[in-house]
């Protein structure tokens, strides 16, 4: 995390830790029961893939997320929305060289936190989005190809990677007092891999970004 990223995040940490839980109040022509804060589990099923620049396509793969949630409503319609979640993603890179064809499969997991801004146009329905930040935490890589040379599998190296990653996350979920159902979009803006030198020649693999389906059921627990 550079600099910059460190002072985005400690802000809104501040800004945070100064939200006071509203009372109940009510708009339009109905009454939302409760704007306290709210805290609670999530967890649900990602549809993650790979954004590749250089590979003719990237497979949908399973995984999962689980985690913690808060909820600091800060007007009757707008809420902040922190998460701590362990999530894993990748993708299936197939590629298509001079000398080798194969497919490169990627499992990677994360901490990441997401900091969202909710949209609460009625108590049934939210909409949300914002940045999250990740640190990579471990994973496997395997590659499959003609040359059987070329198979292996193995775990991450953190050399090779980015341990960092960053993005913006948008979805939409269901309410239903202490329980949600919901769907969001990531998408990572930070490359999987880091740059390394082989031969003289500076190449990055995997050249792709991080990007997730997720279908998740949260429960506010107080």
């Amino acid at each position: 995390m550079n600099f910059k990223e460190k002072i985005i995040a400690l802000a809104i940490a501040v800004g945070i830790m100064h939200i006071a839980p509203l009372k109940a109040q009510t708009y339009g022509s109905g009454s939302v029961t409760s704007y306290a804060a709210r805290f609670g589990i999530r967890g649900g099923m990602n549809f993650s893939a790979l954004d590749p620049d250089d590979a003719e396509r990237s497979d949908l793969r399973k995984g999962y997320t689980v985690g913690l949630f808060a909820k600091l409503h800060v007007s009757p319609l707008f809420a902040l929305m922190p998460e701590v979640n362990y999530t894993t993603k990748g993708g299936a890179i197939h590629y298509n060289e001079a000398f080798v064809d194969g497919t490169a499969a990627f499992d990677v997991n994360y901490i990441e936190v997401p900091v969202l801004l909710v949209f609460q146009p009625a108590p049934f329905i939210n909409f949300h989005a914002g940045p999250y930040f990740a640190q990579l935490v471990g994973g496997t890589v395997s590659n499959v190809s003609e040359v059987s040379l070329f198979n292996f599998e193995d775990e991450v190296d953190p050399e090779d990677y980015n341990k960092f990653d960053a993005g913006y996350a948008l979805g939409t979920a269901l309410d239903a007092g202490p329980f949600s159902v919901g769907f969001r979009y990531t998408q990572g803006l930070h490359k999987i891999g880091r740059e390394r030198t082989y031969d003289g020649n500076s190449y990055i693999f995997p050249n792709a970004n991080n990007r997730v389906f997720t279908l998740y059921m949260s429960l506010a627990l107080f």
